[in-house]
């Protein structure tokens, strides 16, 4: 009725991958958005591809 077996284990551990692999992406895009605008714009000025 039910999987045995690392089957179910290694599904979960790559939806947890997936996952961090996102948080990353994300506090990266978020990085370098900030490292590369200009000295004197505020962050509420941004464009959202500098």
């Amino acid at each position: 009725m039910a999987h045995a077996g690392p089957c179910i284990d290694l599904a979960i551990f790559a939806l947890h991958l997936s996952g961090i692999s996102s948080i990353l992406a994300s506090i990266n895009f978020i990085t370098t958005v900030i490292n590369m605008r200009y000295k004197g714009l505020r962050l509420e000025r941004v464009p959202l591809f500098v």
